[in-house]
């Protein structure tokens, strides 16, 4: 079952254990997104850059993505995908 409440990235795992992933998932309202520090993407593509922000903001179009954006939305959209088809 997914969780609306991940592990915080910095602290592991619920028992301790370094994490071996650097992403997080959640859920919330029938809506799934992974993350990790910098990076947000939501199930329906949306991806954002919370490095400078707290908030969303704008999504990071992916026709003028920078490098970093375009590699991290290629992960995150992984990780999404193994979450999801393993539930």
């Amino acid at each position: 079952s997914l969780s609306s409440n991940p592990t915080p990235l910095t602290e592991g795992n619920l028992d301790g254990a370094a994490s071996p992933r650097e992403w997080a998932l959640a859920s919330r309202r029938g809506r799934h997104f992974v993350r990790t520090q910098r990076w947000k993407l939501y199930d329906d593509g949306r991806l954002f850059d919370m490095a400078s922000a707290r908030e969303e903001g704008e999504p990071v179009p992916v026709s003028s993505a920078s490098e970093d954006a375009t590699r991290a939305r290629e992960t995150l959209q992984a990780a999404l995908r193994e979450v999801l088809l393993a539930d």
